[in-house]
């Protein structure tokens, strides 16, 4: 139960961790292109 919960609050901060990378590398390539 405790392995399974803790894998799943891993999984989700990293997709978390992902999306942020994504939106903040778009928000970086719009500035590029703006630029």
């Amino acid at each position: 139960m405790t392995v399974e919960w803790g894998s799943g609050v891993g999984k989700s901060k990293l997709y978390e961790i992902k999306f942020i990378i994504k939106v903040v590398l778009d928000l970086t390539e719009v500035e590029t292109v703006q630029d």
